[in-house]
């Protein structure tokens, strides 16, 4: 009797060690888990920023080349006045850099 005990208590302490060993993993997982959660939040809050970024971007080129045809529209391409690197505001040619360009770079500054 005395050694089925003993094996009783043996595996009823392995048993013990087994659910702690569970728990912890357990709660690792339940950790790891929160923390998938926590990232794919802030990813698809980038992710928002990125597409609104897009859409902007996209948005003043197209502004930017109607600006342009209306400024060129009677103007003929042999022109040396004709430049497509020049965006036309307010009736005045002016650098594109302040376009799409300028746009990236704000916003590459503000993502970070």
């Amino acid at each position: 009797m005395r050694q089925h005990d003993r094996l009783a208590k043996e595996d009823q302490e392995g048993l013990k060690d087994t659910l702690t060993k569970l728990t912890a993993e357990w709660d690792q997982l339940l950790s790891e888990k929160a923390n998938a959660a926590a990232r794919e939040e802030s990813l698809n809050a980038e992710l928002e920023k990125c597409q609104g970024f897009m859409l902007q971007v996209s948005e003043e080129s197209f502004n930017q080349g109607v600006r342009q045809v209306a400024y060129y529209h009677d103007v003929p391409s042999d022109d040396p006045q004709y430049d497509l690197c020049m965006d036309a505001v307010d009736g005045k040619l002016m650098p594109l850099g302040g376009g799409p360009t300028m746009l990236w770079k704000r916003s590459r500054n503000a993502l970070k």
